[in-house]
């Protein structure tokens, strides 16, 4: 298949702007990922575009439901030619591999509810702010700003007495992030600071470097990560600090 006229650079800018995270983990299944949903898209557009030209069999034509495949389309006789047909499934257009001009970032039915669980917070003035700025910064890339803007730390410390909610709080954030198309992965992994020492050496870091992994694209909260350096800590305390940094670092998004 060919692509339509500057389809190769829109899409070189939309893996770097979009896709950045996978890049380097996963080059070529990324490429059979973007390529299989821009079939699909492909095969909904034209079908939308001609739908006088295809349909599905009725019964008594075409094999039956019961042989356990799919149902297929058939041609059926219409003013447009198999050729066009054929001249719209040999190339590639920017819709199909979801290139808007204007996206829309995230999912707007998760973005008004969570944003009614962010309403419903009792104070907590400065994380209504967070969110606030974040909803600012998504508005300002669909309105065409540079994507990149997104691509910043996200590593946040959330400090207050117990029972004030900061783990209501930390899966809201995830929540709202993966809402606004922020982050690529509803996912939420909660871990103790002190379930993440080892037991006895070399136990430590395969545990930390799991829950980073488990959390990738998501979002990873450490509960009472204070106690890693309660009274200066011990030496499995220090590998996990060690460890996280490493890992922060390793896959740090700006």
């Amino acid at each position: 298949r060919d692509f339509e006229p500057g389809l190769r650079e829109k899409l070189a800018h939309h893996i770097e702007n979009f896709y950045w995270r996978d890049i380097a983990q996963q080059n070529a299944g990324l490429a059979v990922n973007l390529t299989e949903r821009a079939l699909d898209r492909q095969i909904v557009r034209i079908v939308s575009k001609y739908p006088q030209a295809f349909s599905v069999p009725l019964h008594g034509r075409g094999p039956p439901e019961s042989a356990g495949g799919p149902v297929p389309l058939i041609r059926q006789k219409s003013n447009v030619s198999i050729q066009q047909v054929k001249e719209e499934v040999s190339v590639f257009t920017a819709s199909d591999f979801g290139i808007e001009e204007r996206p829309t970032l995230g999912d707007p039915e998760l973005r008004l509810r969570v944003q009614g669980e962010v309403d419903r917070l009792t104070g907590m003035a400065n994380v209504k702010a967070f969110f606030k700025e974040m909803a600012r910064t998504v508005a300002f890339v669909e309105r065409g700003g540079d994507p990149r803007v997104l691509q910043t730390s996200l590593n946040l410390r959330l400090t207050g007495n117990p029972g004030t909610g900061k783990t209501t709080v930390a899966r809201l954030i995830g929540r709202y992030l993966y809402a606004h198309g922020v982050l690529p992965r509803d996912t939420f992994v909660e871990r103790n600071a002190l379930a993440l020492k080892g037991q006895f050496v070399g136990q430590t870091a395969p545990t930390v470097v799991e829950a980073v992994r488990d959390a990738m694209g998501g979002c990873l909260f450490i509960d009472e990560a204070y106690a890693l350096a309660d009274r200066g800590g011990d030496k499995f305390s220090g590998e996990v600090i060690r460890t996280l940094l490493t890992e922060v670092e390793n896959h740090r998004t700006g």
